[in-house]
C-alpha cells in the first residue's frame, strides 16, 4: 500500500459520517497491520493526526458543524498514549469519539425543536423515554414534533431512540467491562432479554458476540 492510499481516509470518514463505526474500525485494521512492523513512532503519530483531522474536515464540509473540541481532545489523546497504546487502539478511540459526539448528533439538524429533543434524548437515554415526556420537557406539541422529527432526522422518534441506545450499548461493550445486564440498564432497556433481542435485530449478532468480535 502506497503513501497516498495509506493517508486516504475517505472510506473511514464515510463510515463514521453515516454512523457505521464498526465498519470504520474494520477499515482501519488493514492499515494498522501494515504500520505495526518496522514503522517509526513518528509515522504512526502522523497517520493518527491525519485520520483525526480528515474526519473532522469531512463532517465540517458536509454538515457545517465544527467539532473542534472533539478534534482537540483526540490530539491530546494521541500525544498522551502514542507511547503506550498501539495504533489500532488509538484509531478506534478517535472513530468512536466522533461517532458518539453529541454535539455533532445535535447540531447537524437545523430545526431548534429537533435539536432540543435530541439533546434531551441523549441526556436521558438510561431513563424511560416517550414522545409525550420529551415534548413536555421541551414544551412542544407531540404531533408537530413527531412530524418534523421524521422529516429532518429521516426516521421516527422511537426509531431514533432505539438507534442511539444500541449505539451507546456498542460503545460500552467495547470500552467497558460492564455485564450485559448492566449495559442494558444503562442504555434504557427494561430487561436484558429485550435488550438482546433489539441488539441482535439491529446489529445482526448478540451483545456477547459483538464484544468478542470487536475485542479480537
Amino acid at each position: 500500500m502506497g503513501e497516498e492510499a495509506l493517508y486516504n481516509h475517505l472510506e473511514i470518514c464515510t463510515f463514521v459520517y453515516n454512523g457505521n463505526t464498526l465498519a470504520a474500525i474494520n477499515s482501519i485494521k488493514e492499515k494498522a497491520d501494515l504500520l505495526k512492523k518496522g514503522t517509526s513512532l513518528q509515522i504512526k503519530k502522523a497517520y493518527l493526526y491525519s485520520l483525526n483531522i480528515s474526519i473532522y474536515n469531512y463532517i465540517l464540509l458536509n454538515e457545517k458543524v465544527s467539532l473542534h473540541i472533539c478534534c482537540h481532545k483526540n490530539e491530546q489523546f494521541i500525544d498522551k498514549f502514542i507511547y503506550s497504546h498501539d495504533l489500532l487502539d488509538i484509531g478506534e478511540k478517535i472513530i468512536f469519539a466522533y461517532g458518539h459526539c453529541s454535539e455533532y448528533l445535535i447540531e447537524k439538524h437545523k430545526n431548534k425543536h429537533v435539536k432540543n429533543a435530541i439533546a434531551y434524548i441523549h441526556s436521558h437515554l438510561a431513563e424511560p423515554l416517550t414522545l409525550d415526556k420529551v415534548c413536555d420537557s421541551i414544551n412542544i406539541n407531540p404531533s408537530y414534533l413527531s412530524d418534523i422529527f421524521r422529516k429532518q432526522v429521516k426516521c421516527t422518534f422511537s426509531q431514533y431512540i432505539l438507534k442511539q441506545r444500541i449505539s451507546l450499548a456498542k460503545k460500552l461493550l467495547m470500552d467497558s467491562q460492564f455485564t450485559v445486564n448492566l449495559i442494558a440498564e444503562k442504555c434504557g432497556f427494561t430487561n436484558q432479554s429485550y435488550f438482546c433481542t433489539c441488539f441482535r435485530k439491529e446489529v445482526g449478532m448478540t451483545p456477547c458476540c459483538y464484544r468478542n468480535k470487536t475485542n479480537l
